[in-house]
This record gives structure tokens, sequence and C-alpha cells, in this order.
């Protein structure tokens, strides 16, 4: 083996291909970064908009990162060459949005005059082939021209095609709460609020607001549906009085745009429409602090799940939808399940993996399901077993009642099991069951012969259906529909007035609680006073609590340990729902796999980087020129040894 040598330059073919192996090496390895002349300014970050007509938003309002110099980029120069941004590098943006990256594209639908007394003008405008067109930056109408406009970092610039070519009478508007502008607004669901719109009216030949702001009378307030990007006219929500008031409110959970646009656009000042987003939710009840207690209460409790109705699959969901992931904890649990499959399985069909995990309970099959799936992994091929075929035998099911038709139908939506002709007929019996079993005042029992319903079960049902009840279209979804709300109206009835909920005789239960309280968060449902519940489901089941962090069964005495667990889960599914994520047995957010998550072997190969010793691969964190220099070195002795 030869020692160490510098490499020698007069060998051209090392040099040339030492060169080349460095600046492929430092291609992968430098993260790119934009090359921009010393001259220009560093990129800001603006609000941009345009709106279009009676139709809506082709951009809806959104952060950008603007770069100045961008329109000279495009062939527009400006007054400042890239040293401060400027109203025409906006415009250009707003083109790019649209029509992509390509200059030739953007140079099609966009021309200003450069020079001359019009520089600056607009005279083609996203295509029209007309100047009917003007901007706003930060709510006021810019005089000095595009080329010429400063923007400001944090700016927010408004872009608008004229409606009225014949007077140029478009008004300029914007909402009011309580004299103050908005542009964002949050309420609870069913709370009314106040808006006024009030605007300048634009005269491009003339006074800008001559008459200064006003009142919009007779204004159309309408919603507006988002897509990818822009925002477009929806439906009609109100009209605004003599004085440009409106009063409006939401029932629903959700975040909804409002706009308006002239009664009459051919006898009416057009609109430059305003855009408000209003975020529909409720201050969440204090849940945080007794989530985080009733976990870690699960955790002492349990220390190695089984497969059990208590200290079994629904402290797994609690502890894993809850965002804890334990990877020993995980782990223990998937190991007793094999355990469990290998040695007291009702059958195990070696042909086929399936499994029967009790011969009358198939409620096993399906709690066992949702704990698999929350954990990532395919409950249709854990270790080689199947634990979702066995659900098919609708017979069984029907035999336990209510409750294990919910949840068998619960376990299949869960990882979207069996998605094939078998899967779907069982999906369809399972609805056409319920359905039919409902009570004639709405809920469930656990015994189609009782003819009230109970608050857990009526919750476990609904829990099922919701994603019929929320998907139009779906299998017998009018008569979902009726059957879901009927069964809401019926919950509604069997609150206290203290809020609790009993289940027959047994009295006031954390148990009840619970299974509404999953119930609504997965109907988007909040549950609170203000969404027709006499009290907030979830402040009720808070006062259950223990003071060790687990959840009594009742109203008095120490805690419980299925009390506990169902709280827990209950809790998870109102944190989901608060923070916007999907319902407690929704995991659309995380991927299945085949083995255990904890197995050897799961997870993304490793790549060549990831091998790299970490010493070689700090060498990123270094300067470029240091980077170039020790990989040209490294390769160069390379290249000698060899």
């Amino acid at each position: 083996m030869k020692r160490f040598q510098w490499p020698v330059w007069s060998n051209a073919p090392k040099r040339w291909l030492t060169l080349l192996l460095t600046a492929a090496l430092c291609l992968g390895l430098v993260p790119a970064v934009a090359v921009s002349s010393a001259a220009l300014a560093p990129p800001i970050t603006v609000t941009l908009s345009y709106q279009q007509d009676n139709t809506g938003f082709p951009i809806a309002p959104k952060q950008i990162s603007l770069a100045p110099g961008l329109s000279e980029q495009y062939g527009y120069p400006d007054n400042f060459a890239g040293e401060k941004a400027t109203a025409l590098d906006a415009i250009v943006a707003a083109h790019i949005l649209i029509y992509g990256e390509n200059k030739a594209a953007v140079n099609a639908k966009l021309t200003v005059e450069t020079s001359g007394p019009s520089a600056g003008m607009v005279t083609n405008f996203m295509g029209d082939g007309a100047g009917n067109f003007t901007f706003f930056v930060d709510g006021a109408l810019a005089n000095d021209g595009a080329m010429l406009t400063e923007i400001p970092d944090g700016s927010a610039v408004e872009l608008f095609a004229i409606q009225d070519t014949t007077y140029w009478s478009d008004t300029y508007t914007w909402f009011e709460v309580n004299g103050k502008k908005v542009s964002a607004l949050q309420v609870a669901p069913d709370e009314s609020f106040d808006l006024t719109l009030r605007g300048i009216e634009f005269v491009i030949f003339g006074a800008w607001g001559a008459d200064g702001p006003k009142a919009i009378e007779d204004a159309v307030i309408v919603t507006m549906l988002p897509e990818e990007g822009a925002a477009w006219i929806d439906d009609l929500a109100d009209v605004t009085d003599g004085n440009g008031a409106v009063t409006l409110s939401f029932h629903q959970r959700g975040t909804y745009i409002l706009s308006a646009i002239a009664e009459d656009p051919d006898w009416d000042s057009p609109l430059m429409s305003p855009y408000l987003v209003v975020t529909v939710s409720l201050p969440p009840a204090n849940y945080q602090a007794p989530l985080t207690n009733v976990l870690n209460y699960l955790r002492t409790q349990v220390t190695s799940p089984l497969v059990s109705e208590v200290g079994g699959e629904w402290a797994v969901l609690a502890e894993v939808r809850g965002g804890r992931n334990d990877a020993a904890w995980n782990s223990a649990y998937l190991a007793n399940l094999e355990t469990y499959i290998r040695e007291s399985a009702a059958s195990v069909d070696t042909a086929t993996g399936k499994v029967v995990l009790h011969n009358t309970r198939y409620t096993e099959n399906a709690r066992a399901v949702l704990a698999l799936t929350s954990l990532g992994v395919n409950a249709a091929s854990f270790k080689g077993y199947d634990l979702v075929s066995a659900l098919l035998n609708t017979a069984k099911l029907q035999n336990q009642g209510v409750a294990a038709v919910a949840f068998a139908l619960t376990a299949l939506d869960s990882g979207s099991y069996l998605r094939t002709a078998a899967g779907e007929a069982l999906r369809h019996w399972c609805i056409d069951y319920l359905l039919t079993n409902a009570k004639a005042t709405g809920g469930w029992h656990l015994s189609p012969a009782v003819s009230v319903a109970s608050p857990d079960i009526t919750g476990m049902a609904l829990q099922a259906l919701a994603p019929y009840y929320k998907e139009a279209g779906a299998y017998r979804h009018a008569e979902t529909v009726t059957a879901v709300e009927k069964a809401v109206a019926a919950l509604q009835t069997m609150q206290a007035a203290d809020g609790s909920f009993s289940y027959e005789d047994n009295g006031k239960t954390t148990e009840s609680a619970a299974q509404v309280l999953v119930a609504l968060t997965a109907l988007d449902y909040d549950g609170t006073a203000s969404g027709s519940f006499l009290k907030s489901v979830a402040e009720i089941l808070l006062t259950y609590q223990a003071a060790d962090g687990g959840f009594r069964h009742g109203t008095g005495g120490s805690a419980d340990q299925m009390a506990s667990e169902q709280a827990a889960c209950a809790l998870v599914a109102y944190d989901r729902y608060v923070t916007g994520k999907t319902a407690l047995y929704d995991t659309g957010d995380i991927s299945k796999t085949t083995v255990p998550p904890t197995d050897p072997g799961s997870g993304p190969a490793p790549t060549w980087l990831d091998k790299l010793p970490t010493w070689l691969s700090g060498i990123r964190s270094l300067k470029p020129w240091m980077q170039w220099m020790i990989h040209y070195i490294f390769f160069g002795w390379i290249w000698e040894v060899l």
C-alpha cells in the first residue's frame, strides 16, 4: 500500500477526476442556497391576494417570500434595481403563482410600460389585454405606480381587477367589528357576531375616497370555498342593512371565509371584495393537566398491557393516541398478544392465519384490531396472524348485540381493512343492523328488545356511524343522517341537569360520559352548553377524577381501572378534536406495517449518508470552502492509493 501523498497537479486526468468527484460529493452534502447579487436586498415577507370580479379570489390571501429584483428577472425593470421590493415585484409574483415560473408564460400575460409618461402603468394584467387593474398596499391606494411603490416587509398587497371600466367606481371594502378592521375572527358554535361592511369609493381619474369611508348597505355577504390557493364564492350568507351591518352565526365547528359582493353589479358600485376568516371553535375545557395525570396513572397501573378488557387494549389506545410513544411498553403488549394467540386463542387457522380470540365475544378481536392499528401495525398481518377476518362472522356479532356490531364496524374502518366485496358487504350489514335496531325515540341499547336507549351504547353506535354520517354518498347516507341526529337529540334528553349521564339504574358513571364524549368528537359536535348540551360533557367527565389521576366509576369512592381507561380514551378524543387532529379511531394519520414497529428491519433502510461516521458527516457543518478542500484531499488520496 502506498503512503499518503499530496495529489500531483501535473497529472491532469487525476486532477480533473478528483475535482469532479469532489463536486459531486459537495453537491450532495452542501445544502442549496440562492445566489444573488450583493446589491440585491434580502427577501421580504408579504401577504399577497388577487380578487377578480364577483367570482372570488384566484389568489386567496397568502404569505409569500418576495425577492427584491424579481421583476428584473422577468424583464420588467423598476426604479430600485433590486435594492428594495416594489409593487411590480409583487405583481410578477402573482403571475408566477397562476402561470408558473416560465418567463415566456408570464410575459404573455403581463405588460408594463417601462418608459415615457406612462412608465409603470400595467397595460395587460393576467392576460386581460387591458389595464383594468389596480392595487392597494396595507389598505391604501398606491398612486406612484408599480415601478415606484416600495413594499415594506410584512405588508399586505392586494391586487384587484377593476369591474366598472366606465366610471371606475369600484368600492374598496373591509369588515369591521366594534369599529376596528378585522381580517380574522374566532367565535363559538351558534354564537352570534356582528359585522359592519365599510368602504371607500375608488375613482381612478378623480379623487380617492373624497367622501371618506362609508357603510355599504345592501351588500351580499357570501361564504367562500377554498381551493388550491384560491377561494371562490360558494353561498349566500346574508345582506347588510342600511348601516352596513349584519349578524351571523355558524353551528358547525370549522373555518369559514366571508366576503361581500354588490347586490346588483349592473346598478351598484362594484365591490373590491374583503376577505375575512372566521374560525368557529370553543375555548376547550381545562383538560390538559387531567389528561396528563390520567395517562400517567395508566402507566403506573399497567406495566405490561395484556389482551384484556381492563389493563389491556384500551390503555394502549389511550396512551398511543394521546401521543405517548414508549417503544418498550408498546412492544410488551405486542409480545403479550403474540403469546396469547399461540397459547389461549379460541382458534387459529394455520393455513390462512385467521385468529378467533374468543368463541363468543368477538369484541375481543375488534379491540385488538383497534390497539394494533393505533400502534401502526397491520392487524390483518401481525406476525403472520389475521385478527380482522374473524369479524366477517355476522352471526357471532349479532349474538353479542349492538356493541359488538358497532365495534366491528369501527375496527374495520380504523385501518380501512377488508376493502373487498366481502368486507364491503360486512360494512353494509353492520350499518343495516344498527339502523334497524335504533330506537324509535333515537339512540341504541345493548339489547334490541329494550325500548329505550342508553348513553353508553348510543355513544358506541354513533362512533361507528360517524364516518358514514359525514360522507355524502355513503351507503344509506340519508337514513344514517336521520338516525345519528335523532340519537344526538336523544343524548341531550338523557343528560341530567348537572351534565351527567347514567347507565340505566347504575347511576351517574364515568363510562357513560366517556362514551358520549368520544361519539360527539367523532361527529365534530362540540358537546358543550352552546352546542345544545346542557353542560360540557368534557367538564362533567373531569368531575369524576380522583386525586391520584385515575377516575372513579361513579361520584364516590376511589379510582377504578376500567373507568380510568375509558376516561383517558375520551379525553384523548377530546384533545384530538380541539387540536384539529383525526378522531380517536381514525388512524388515517399513521401508516400500518406488517411487522411490529420495534422489530429489526422495520422502518426505512439507512442510506449511505446514515452510515457515515459521525466525524465525517459532521463535515456538512463546515464552511463550503473548507468542505471543498477536505473532499479534494480525500479523493486525491484515494486516487493515489488506487
